[in-house]
């Protein structure tokens, strides 16, 4: 814990950090929009710390220490929102009603427009319409701006790392010496130093929506790795939490529901007497939400089937694209290969999934800085690491079938993706965090330093080679295509 003088200079701090970031996103914000988007952008951003605060102190477990992790990943968040409204306000006929977003959130964006305004022409295609019907509901109430739906998303994630610091609390309290508030606190700071979740947070995409959703996932089902069940109010305020995170997840990718019946399966298995009851009652939670997310997704059950079994349609969707040809060439014709091969490349499509983003910045901005700081997800993921191939096993220390059903959801996405979309595992990368904080406990009450000091020298060595080389490769890659195109262009005139 804190000594008096610092837990009275962190309470202190934490407010002026907070109104200085204000006064500059202000400044900022007034010198590239007119007054009144400035304000509301401002407006936005206070809503979007506040809500995340008030849940945060709802606990009972805060520490200016906290707040003070909230504060900073609060600027990060906002800041990289605040760039972004003014990229995506950079070229002619543009604004914050009409922005040019480009990738998935164009998608999202543009069909929302359609069904608002019918400002986009035709209904661009969108596989599951959860984000962009929100993004319609905000604009009912608050008029059409991409501010309101960003500034939403950069709450949400908040709200999610918060979540994760009670998550983290609820699995380890009474497994180490550390206070309640201590393990809430850790949680929070780990899942503060992941850049590449943080970064979604100020996108138009889906993602923050499934983090707050499997956090709270998380948490019923870390209830239910332990051995005793919670009082009959408790769990049903848990299981109307449980009902709405499989609700927002069913509209906004339904496909992670699979992940939800996996870990629902798992963990009331091994507790079958005590919790095949309340077991039941989430399993059929869950597949009424798979259900109707199913109805109003683009694409049904048949075509998740479709995915599994890879083939043209998965090869042709990732790795056709030029980023991924050097991957490609690498590892083959993938998509093609028996279920069996492909689970022999586990521990390669795995990998690939933990370690891309690259850490090396092509181009500046904050767009590109905030999703290439890894290094606090190799650290959590080093950690996590650890315990998997050194902890799990030990009876007396093992975090249980909780652990185990968030490696076995990652195995699954890279089993079906070739690990060639990194941010699908992000709701998982926060799952992963009170794993690490678990470590980090046991080396601070003395225990398994010797392994850990072996483990780090080796997972540092084989991460730096593993990047250097790939840097090398991928250079050498760009260079030559861009010379290809060079040539071409020469050639024509």
């Amino acid at each position: 814990m804190e000594s008096p003088t610092t837990h009275t200079a962190l309470r202190r701090c934490v407010p002026l950090i907070t109104l200085i970031a204000l006064a500059v996103m202000g400044v900022v914000a007034a010198s590239h929009f007119a007054l009144r988007d400035a304000l509301c952008i401002v407006a936005s951003f206070v809503v979007a710390l506040a809500v995340p605060e008030w849940l945060y102190n709802s606990g009972g477990r805060t520490s200016p220490l906290g707040h003070l992790v909230l504060a900073v990943a609060w600027c990060i968040v906002a800041a990289s929102a605040l760039h972004h409204f003014v990229e995506w306000t950079s070229l002619p006929h543009t604004s914050l009603a009409h922005p040019a977003v480009g990738g998935d959130a164009a998608r999202y964006y543009g069909f929302a427009c359609y069904y608002y305004d019918g400002s986009t022409p035709t209904p661009p295609d969108v596989a599951f319409p959860g984000l962009s019907l929100l993004i319609i509901g905000l604009w009912k109430v608050l008029g059409m701006s991409v501010v309101w739906p960003v500034a939403m998303n950069v709450m949400l994630t908040l709200v999610a790392v918060v979540l994760v610091g009670r998550l983290t609390c609820r699995l380890l309290h009474g497994r180490t010496t550390a206070s309640a508030v201590q393990l809430t606190t850790l949680g929070m700071a780990l899942t503060a130093t992941l850049m590449f979740y943080l970064s979604h947070g100020a996108l138009l995409l889906k993602e923050p929506g499934i983090y707050v959703s499997m956090a709270i996932v998380g948490l019923v089902l870390a209830g239910i790795n332990g051995e005793t069940k919670p009082a009959l109010r408790r769990w049903w305020l848990e299981a109307a939490a449980f009902t709405a995170a499989v609700l927002l997840m069913a509209f906004f990718r339904t496909t992670y529901l699979y992940f939800v019946i996996l870990g629902v399966a798992m963990l009331v298995v091994r507790h079958w007497r005590l919790w095949w009851r309340r077991g039941a009652v989430l399993m059929a939670i869950t597949m009424i939400a798979f259900w109707l997310g199913d109805n109003v997704a683009a694409y049904s059950a048949d075509y998740h089937l479709q995915m599994i079994a890879g083939g043209d349609l998965m090869h042709n969707e990732f790795m056709k694209d030029a980023p991924r040809q050097v991957y490609s060439n690498f590892i083959g014709y993938y998509f093609y290969y028996s279920p069996l091969h492909r689970v022999a490349l586990l521990p390669l499509t795995a990998s690939v999934q933990f370690i891309i983003p690259f850490p090396w910045i092509y181009e500046g901005g904050l767009a590109e800085l905030f999703p290439r700081l890894a290094w606090g997800w190799y650290a959590v993921g080093g950690l996590a690491l650890f315990y998997f191939f050194f902890i799990s096993w030990r009876r007396a220390d093992s975090l249980g079938t909780w652990a185990w059903w968030v490696a076995l959801s990652w195995a699954v996405i890279a089993y079906v993706m070739a690990g060639t979309v990194s941010r699908y595992v992000l709701p998982l990368q926060q799952l992963l965090v009170p794993v690490a904080a678990y470590v980090l406990c046991l080396l601070h009450q003395g225990r398994y330093k010797k392994p850990m000091l072996w483990w780090s020298i080796g997972f540092v060595i084989v991460l730096a080679v593993t990047l250097v080389v790939c840097y090398h490769i991928q250079t050498d890659y760009l260079a030559q295509l861009t010379d290809y195109y060079h040539r071409g262009a020469a050639a024509v005139q």
